[in-house]
């Protein structure tokens, strides 16, 4: 059950360049496709034919995560926007969006949910990781009483719900995006570590 969340809210920012392979796309897409997408969801939210469930285009769900690209945020705030009545965000802002991360699972303490952590991963063409990046904790959310709600319907009471992690890319992560042909995240939850990996083959239509 998972942003909106690598965008996780993943924080990335960069400039496009003019070639992308299709990890940049999804990761860096450029100024012009960031726009467009800020744009329609703009007009449309503010003419009343935007449909919420547009916004699952941009979410992958991969068993307990689920994972929001760039665009996804970039609609996310733009629609927001338009609902608040405000202008339309300035590609500045488009351009400093996320990727991310949600992880969903339950505890008996929710302590232990604040101790989990996620990484950011990037693989190369023979699939060895090439770069990674940790979740950004001042932007994330883990063990928020908002995301999780006790559940005492069984034998005993636990804590069920899902965190949420952004990431912080720095320049040498996003040099590195040339030379991606996949990418995926690194989770810890109760049941340990998780990975999960996408790529182009498996997740054609991922935007």
């Amino acid at each position: 059950m998972i942003r909106f969340f690598l965008t996780a809210t993943v924080v990335v920012f960069g400039l496009a360049v003019a070639q992308q392979n299709w990890v940049e796309s999804i990761i860096n897409p450029t100024p012009e496709s960031r726009a467009a997408v800020c744009k329609d969801v703009f007009e449309r939210t503010t003419a009343n034919t935007f449909q919420v469930s547009e916004i699952r285009t941009y979410l992958t769900q991969s068993g307990a995560s689920q994972f929001q690209s760039i665009l996804g945020s970039v609609l996310s705030v733009c629609r927001a926007a338009a609902r608040r009545l405000d202008n339309i965000p300035s590609l500045s802002v488009l351009m400093s969006t996320s990727v991310l991360l949600w992880v969903s699972g339950s505890v008996r303490e929710l302590r232990s949910a604040r101790d989990w952590a996620a990484v950011f991963v990037l693989y190369g063409q023979d699939g060895s990781e090439i770069a990674r990046v940790r979740f950004n904790p001042r932007s994330s959310s883990l063990g928020n009483t908002d995301d999780w709600k006790a559940d005492c319907s069984g034998s005993s009471c636990r804590w069920v719900g899902r965190n949420l992690y952004y990431f912080s890319i720095n320049a040498e992560f996003l040099e590195k995006l040339k030379e991606a042909t996949s990418f995926g995240f690194l989770y810890t939850d109760a049941s340990g570590v998780n990975t999960v990996k996408f790529t182009q083959q498996e997740y054609p239509n991922l935007k």
